[in-house]
């Protein structure tokens, strides 16, 4: 009896946290979660589910990570634990190790869209990461050529003490200066180069090449593979490549290496590994990496490693790791970390990692100055490897570094400092970074004075980069004229920009938007003026005036402003032949929730809940007839979301929705709001029985777990065949995600009673007293 109280503490505490987290608050989100875990008498996976997410967006990484794992060693069946790890790998630009990842938790759930989802754009911006190492890694395979002059040269020697370096250092070989062809040509090529002048860089190396010369074929085709000196042609690069790599690996008679074999093998490995040419030949790229390690290129030995690991050979891809991290090479070492952060081929080892994380550092390698930050417990180191990694250039460290300021990790926050770092970001690309800057320029915080114009920018900036977030906010800016002069065009544009990208504040208020389309910001002004008692206070948003009008809309929904659809609602209400959502009623029976009869109680939340539902239904309904499938079976979903109770057809209009709908879904089988459309009105028109229907919202919370009308839904469902229990936690998990439905909270009770557990029943129902509308408040016998 005693553990009782506890169990429910913990459940309280992890609701609270889902709470925070909704709302932006992730280190309010992250203590209730924490909180939640130690009070939990056994584990709980869900637990450390929610933690290990609000430490991602806290930039806690590693430790997100390691809750992510525990979730799934409690639950290795649910993908969630593995879709945590894979987030705090992508966090920390682990964009091959979160794929891995994401590809398993596929494994255990086939069907979750959002995972699939995840999977592409990591792949994506894996991607877009090797792409922006090409340059590096092409020079990786010159470097053996020109490191001593750069060597040189950093420590303040000229171009042309340089040269006199390689020219003594060939007069002294074994071999001497005659005995390597075009050897001065070399000599002259590097002065060229390390001067900037790669026009003439080139011209000498291919004098060169042209005596035979291994060195200068592979140099020479570095710069036809970039263009530079020279117009690009990958077939010139590749021709060169694949002389000098066939060349003998020592001069003849002799142990002496020839420079330039090794190297032009690795470089044929990454041509044939980035496709150049055409579709990438894994198998070549393989084979040209072994040739060119087996003849002492250390780079190589890492792709080889990197190749294994992606084959999921853990155990020689670290043995190769270790060959090119022995020999110095950075990114070797890093990657030789990451195997014992994570335990790939080897035991998990933090200190290890660390060390390994720290000989790269030293090299300035900016994504192992990231992992020491991310495992560093002490704010103060953390802060110095994040601020060393940002100074390297790598944008997701000038990003994490503006997180870090913001949540005040060091003391207290530094909202100038954060900013400061969030523009750094920003002006690389950084998505995410761009939408802050907005955020900050749009808000203003302690210290950054609030800024319109400039917010205006930066919110445009996000929106184009693809962030349907920040094309609803831009929205909203460009209607109320924050910034800028209202633009009621574009603020339509961007409204249907995040719509079209399914953010689902923008999908509701351009479905009641739809209602209203003649109206622009003037009739809202004129409707504020002769309604001071309804409208918004001064200084609200533009989103909260126009929701404070619709709602007074809706309460006179017989005289909308939208006549056509007023027609089309008198059409669906003339017929009597119209079914009802219960799955026990009788086919014929009248619509219990008539359009008037609702708009008659304006002073009702639950009857304007059902308005609206309605009235998104019948958009949707319009848009499906006319010939607008996606965006109509968009909308009937989102009108399904807000409640299912008011959802009557006429049976013609019923079985040509019906017929939409799996049309869609036949098409596209991942489509959600069309698998959501059919169920219900297969449902209604008993194409399918409860069970059946049960089984379409099996793969809906599946595929789309954060949903909490899926969990609703099946849970009513499973209460018409007295499952109770089942329905008790479907309630729960939709409770989890929306801590505020009263509604779903009142029906936990309901099933909790069924279920003979009647405390917990009195619980709920006490719950669903404080939180439910007082239009909105039920007897408990009135349902089921």
């Amino acid at each position: 009896m005693s553990s009782a109280p506890e169990i429910i503490d913990a459940e309280l505490l992890n609701e609270q946290g889902n709470v925070h987290f909704k709302t932006g608050r992730f280190a309010e989100a992250l203590k209730c979660y924490d909180d939640a875990v130690k009070a939990a008498t056994q584990p709980n996976a869900k637990f450390f589910s929610n933690r290990s997410a609000a430490l991602c967006k806290l930039g806690r990484y590693a430790k997100a990570y390691l809750d992510g794992k525990e979730a799934s060693r409690l639950r290795p069946e649910w993908p969630k634990g593995l879709v945590r790890q894979a987030a705090a790998m992508t966090g920390q630009g682990h964009f091959d190790e979160a794929a891995v990842l994401y590809e398993r938790a596929l494994v255990l759930d086939p069907n979750d869209r959002s995972i699939r989802e995840a999977l592409l754009g990591c792949r994506a911006s894996s991607i877009r990461a090797k792409r922006n190492e090409s340059q590096d890694r092409d020079s990786q395979a010159n470097m053996a050529v020109n490191e001593a002059g750069r060597m040189l040269a950093q420590l303040g020697l000229t171009a042309a003490d340089v040269g006199r370096t390689l020219q003594a250092a060939l007069a002294s070989s074994p071999l001497g200066a005659d005995g390597i062809p075009g050897a001065k040509f070399v000599i002259q090529g590097h002065l060229a180069f390390e001067s900037g002048d790669l026009k003439n860089a080139a011209a000498h190396w291919e004098k060169a090449a042209d005596m035979g010369n291994a060195e200068a074929m592979g140099n020479l085709a570095i710069l036809y593979s970039h263009g530079s000196g020279v117009q690009s042609n990958q077939q010139k690069c590749l021709e060169l490549l694949t002389k000098a790599a066939a060349m003998p690996p020592l001069h003849e008679g002799t142990q002496i290496r020839r420079m330039g074999v090794a190297e032009a093998q690795y470089s044929l490995g990454l041509f044939f590994h980035d496709g150049r040419l055409g579709e990438p030949d894994l198998k070549k790229a393989f084979e040209w990496f072994e040739r060119s390690a087996s003849n002492g290129n250390v780079f190589a030995h890492n792709n080889i490693a990197v190749m294994y690991e992606n084959a999921r050979d853990f155990d020689k891809a670290v043995a190769h790791y270790r060959i090119s991290a022995d020999a110095g090479f950075a990114r070797a070492q890093y990657n030789l970390g990451l195997c014992y952060e994570h335990g790939r081929g080897v035991p998990v080892d933090i200190s290890e990692a660390k060390r390994w994380f720290a000989s790269a550092a030293e090299q300035n390698f900016g994504m192992a100055m990231q992992s020491l930050a991310a495992l560093d417990e002490d704010p103060e180191q953390t802060l110095r490897q994040l601020q060393a990694a940002a100074n390297t250039g790598l944008p997701s460290s000038m990003h994490q570094l503006g997180q870090f300021f913001e949540a005040g990790k060091a003391g207290t926050a530094d909202h100038p400092k954060a900013l400061e770092w969030f523009l750094k970001a920003a002006r690389t690309g950084h998505h995410a970074a761009k939408l802050d800057v907005a955020r900050y320029y749009r808000t203003g915080f302690q210290g950054v004075p609030r800024d319109l114009p400039k917010a205006l920018h930066w919110m445009k900036a996000a929106a184009n980069s693809g962030s349907p977030a920040a094309a609803w906010n831009l929205s909203i800016m460009y209607e109320a004229g924050e910034g800028c002069a209202p633009n009621q065009t574009l603020a339509m544009q961007w409204l249907k920009n995040a719509a079209k990208k399914g953010f689902e504040p923008a999908v509701s208020e351009l479905a009641s938007r739809k209602r209203g389309k003649n109206l622009d910001i003037s009739d809202l002004t004129k409707w504020e003026q002769a309604n001071p008692h309804l409208a918004a206070p001064s200084g609200a948003t533009a989103n909260e005036r126009w929701s404070r009008f619709r709602k007074d809309s809706l309460s006179r929904f017989k005289d909308s402003v939208d006549p056509s659809l007023a027609e089309f609602v008198q059409s669906i209400e003339n017929r009597r032949d119209t079914q009802s959502l219960h799955p026990s009623s009788d086919l014929k029976s009248s619509d219990t929730y008539d359009v008037r009869v609702l708009a008659s109680y304006p002073n009702s939340s639950t009857a304007m809940r059902l308005l609206e539902a309605k009235c998104l239904m019948f958009d949707g309904a319009e848009l499906c007839f006319d010939g607008q499938p996606d965006d109509g079976l968009r909308l009937i979903a989102a009108g399904y979301r807000v409640d299912t109770l008011p959802a009557s057809w006429p049976i013609p209009v019923l079985e040509s929705l019906l017929a939409t709908a799996r049309a869609a879904l036949k098409k596209d089988p991942n489509n959600d709001d069309a698998r959501f459309v059919v169920a219900n009105l297969a449902l209604i028109s008993k194409k399918i029985d409860i069970r059946d229907a049960i089984a379409e919202y099996d793969i809906l919370t599946r595929r789309c777990p954060t949903e909490p009308a899926y969990f609703n839904l099946r849970g009513c469902l499973k209460c018409f065949l007295e499952q109770w229990a089942s329905a008790a936690d479907d309630f729960s998990k939709a409770i989890a995600l929306d801590v505020d439905d009263a509604e779903t909270i009142y029906l936990r009770g309901v099933a909790y009673r069924n279920s003979s557990m009647n405390q917990q029943a009195i619980k709920a129902f006490e719950e669903f007293l404080l939180r439910a509308e007082p239009d909105a408040r039920k007897v408990p016998d009135a349902y089921y």
